[in-house]
């Protein structure tokens, strides 16, 4: 235990040390979760059920889109299909219409591709009304098409050199080229689709050995920005989804990375690389604040994974469930995450609760085992396999519409699926904090409304409703004297998270960026000054309450702490002093700039003795002084 020795006191070498802001800094301690825990027991009474099932063709419905209460699925024997999405009943069928790519729906019209030609049919008869020639395309999942510029988007094939490395718009009125351009690096064909998001724009990711993502004007082909990502391979089915909330992208590579690019300019917000030996060969989904990313493993057990999209930090981490290798994507709701196993017996349909990655609910024998994309509207989820398309009725949880193809999801086919989120503030653990708040403030589900993580005495229900940041505590008012300095601060549970500037009356203090503000030696003119602290996080820009600056006549006194020992399992000390003043206070610490009260004498005499118990104080720094006028 020290003190500060000779001169510790008011007229010392330390003089100034004690003028600050007495505050203690909170430090929170919260539990991070990385690994969800286990694969936990199948719901006994299950909330769920398979709506319908229903032969569609000798190949894989793969690929799917959802509109107006239709199930539109391009199987790979070759046919185009339409099933009615409560019912499971077949409405339409046309052979030889397309391959695998998901169709596209515009006014009364149908788009399957197939290879040199787009089929353009009736929605409804599925009669074929005339086929777009487009340059040979090879199978990618989504053909995305903009309402604005009446154009589709397709990764495709010269014909005069077969370079698979072309992408280009094509208008829809009558099949021309309207642009193109040629992707640097790729000798060979990637899977990944285009991305439409509503803007000026169509975004597409190119993978060799190197990823880079595009961003052209939709209607020029002018190149806006080129972003190189991490390394990769070809032969995948990275699709980029764009999260509309927080206006990012989100691409994968092969290797198991996953980047958030600002749509903007291309900038990566944040990336995150998973476990060597676990790669992203399915698309992911996003939905209220959570990336799910499927990573599979060719050599064993895979993994499902959920990523906040505020820093790409790991909300939950889930092994495949019964060896699974985690090829499947997955569809979700505001409550659940649906996916189908995937290299696994028996084959099965799985849900799991979409903030832990636990498994809610399963229902073996299906025949879902190979690769699906599953896909939502109105409660049901519909999964595609060898030979048939299954319905799962979901139990609870609002309904989220389409989330692999919607607008908000993907922005895939933004002109055929209209995305609703539904309720837009789901509550899971009903502390009266929205979940998406909850992720977004603190990175995790684990506060409650009723805590008071920054200790100023708002509890978080109240912060969120004022508009506060409650990592935050507001700096206390300061009473000192002339000619010392002052400290303010303030308390934040996640300051590196925050954008912080100090103010003076309102005015901007250059370079005062930190959790704490020193000034210099104060004159009495800055009696009365207020500071405060303006705060940017994720939820926008807001202004803590203003500290008053209280400065007063220095008085003339000086003292110190003569001695200290400790005796009966308390600390005791000597305060020697000369002057007159009407009260002193003894303060602690443990780094010279914050200090706690220990003890106030009031009417002390030259020398004095005080006593505290130990688990009262911080170990480490002792000392006296004045009490401020403005701090009794």
């Amino acid at each position: 235990m020290a003190n500060p020795g000779p001169g510790g006191g008011i007229g010392g070498p330390a003089r100034g040390w004690w003028l600050g802001a007495v505050v203690r800094t909170l430090a929170i301690l919260a539990p991070v979760v990385s690994w969800a825990a286990g694969a936990g027991p199948v719901d006994p009474a299950p909330k769920f059920q398979i709506l319908w099932s229903i032969e569609v063709g000798a190949g894989d419905s793969h690929m799917m889109i959802i509109q107006d209460g239709t199930v539109y699925a391009q199987v790979t024997d070759g046919s185009l299909v339409a099933v009615e999405l409560k019912t499971g009943r077949l409405r339409a069928k046309a052979a030889h219409a397309g391959i695998a790519t998901g169709p596209f729906v515009v006014g009364d019209f149908v788009y399957s591709w197939r290879p040199g030609s787009l089929a353009e049919l009736n929605r409804f008869t599925f009669e074929r009304r005339r086929d777009l020639p487009v340059y040979f395309g090879a199978y990618f999942e989504n053909i995305p098409y903009d309402h604005e510029a009446d154009a589709f988007y397709v990764r495709m094939t010269r014909p005069e050199d077969g370079s698979p490395d072309d992408f280009g718009a094509f208008s829809r009125k009558d099949g021309r080229a309207l642009w193109s351009h040629r992707l640097e690096g790729m000798a060979d064909t990637n899977n990944g689709s285009p991305l439409v998001t509503g803007d000026d724009s169509v975004y597409i990711q190119s993978a060799k050995t190197t990823n880079w993502m595009y961003r052209f004007d939709k209607r020029t082909g002018e190149l806006r920005w080129k972003t190189q990502l991490g390394i990769s391979r070809v032969h995948q089915f990275n699709n980029p989804i764009y999260d509309r909330r927080h206006d990012q992208i989100y691409a994968s590579c092969l290797n198991g990375e996953v980047f958030a690019l600002r749509r903007t300019d291309g900038a990566v917000r944040w990336s995150h690389q998973f476990p060597e030996g676990l790669r992203i060969c399915s698309s992911m989904t996003y939905h209220g604040g959570i990336l799910y990313v499927p990573l599979w493993n060719p050599y064993g057990t895979g993994a499902t994974v959920a990523l906040n999209v505020v820093d790409g930090s790991e909300v939950w981490f889930q092994p495949g469930f019964d060896g699974e290798d985690g090829w499947s994507a997955t569809a979700v709701c505001d409550r659940y995450l649906y996916r189908s196993s995937h290299g696994t017996t028996p084959s099965r349909i799985m849900v799991q609760d979409r903030f832990t990655g636990s498994r809610v609910w399963s229902a073996d024998g299906t025949g879902i085992g190979s690769c699906t994309n599953p896909i939502q509207s109105d409660g049901i989820v519909v999964f595609g396999t060898r030979e048939r398309m299954i319905a799962l009725k979901v139990g609870e949880g609002l309904p989220v519409n389409c989330s692999w193809h919607g607008v908000n999801a993907t922005g895939y086919n933004p002109g055929a699926i209209i995305w609703e989120e539904g309720h837009r503030n789901p509550d899971v653990d009903e502390d009266g904090l929205p979940d998406l708040w909850e992720l977004a403030t603190f990175h995790h589900l684990f506060q409650q409304g009723r805590d008071d993580p920054d200790g100023d005495g708002l509890i978080n229900q109240t912060e969120r409703r004022l508009g506060l940041d409650p990592r935050v505590a507001d700096p206390r008012d300061v009473a000192t004297f002339e000619g010392e300095k002052a400290l303010f601060r303030v308390t934040a549970s996640d300051a590196n998270a925050l954008g912080i500037q100090w103010l003076r009356n309102g005015v901007e203090i250059p370079g005062a960026t930190n959790a704490f503000v020193e000034t210099a030696a104060l004159p009495l003119s800055e009696h009365g000054s207020q500071w405060s602290v303006r705060i940017r996080s994720e939820h926008g820009v807001f202004e803590t309450r203003p500290a008053r600056l209280s400065v007063a006549v220095a008085p003339a006194w000086s003292g110190a702490i003569a001695g200290m020992d400790m005796a009966g399992g308390r600390v005791r000390g000597q305060v020697v002093s000369t002057g007159n003043v009407s009260s002193l206070d003894i303060l602690s610490s443990v780094n010279l700039l914050d200090w706690d009260l220990v003890q106030r004498v009031t009417n002390p005499g030259p020398t004095l003795s005080f006593s505290t118990w130990p688990d009262t104080v911080s170990q480490g720094y002792f000392a006296v002084r004045p009490t401020p006028p403005g701090s009794e």
